[in-house]
């Protein structure tokens, strides 16, 4: 247990100075597609009818796009969001393809980091 717990801090140690840090005045955005590398893996995403990814989810469009992205991911009915197969931690959403999509199709997208919180999309 105590070489699990040492590699677990080591690992989110590593990744939190992996990490750019933002610019203080940098506009912070929750539109996935707007992120640089298409391979982010993520949380629990979903698309928005705003194109800047915040407001109302657009349950249809989540459902086609976390369908049309390749990554091991469901669209979950009851949350309304597109998340991995193994819940709300699970790291399994490409945000940045998930992003593209529901760009491309006229909506925003807003995603999170994966949680232990209960995750659901705006109505």
């Amino acid at each position: 247990m105590f070489i699990l717990k040492t590699l677990t801090t080591l690992l989110l140690t590593s990744l939190a100075l992996a990490a750019p840090a933002a610019h203080p005045n940098a506009e912070q955005s929750t539109n996935l597609a707007a992120e640089s590398i298409s391979a982010i893996q993520g949380g629990p995403a979903w698309c928005t009818e705003s194109p800047s990814g915040g407001g109302r989810a657009n349950n249809r469009l989540t459902k086609d796009c976390c369908a049309a992205t390749r990554h091991k991911a469901y669209f979950n009915e009851a949350q309304r969001v597109c998340m991995g197969y193994g819940g709300t931690m699970d790291n399994a959403v490409d945000h940045g393809k998930f992003g593209k999509c529901c760009d491309s199709r006229g909506g925003g997208s807003h995603g999170v980091n994966p949680t232990m919180d209960m995750v659901t999309a705006p109505v």
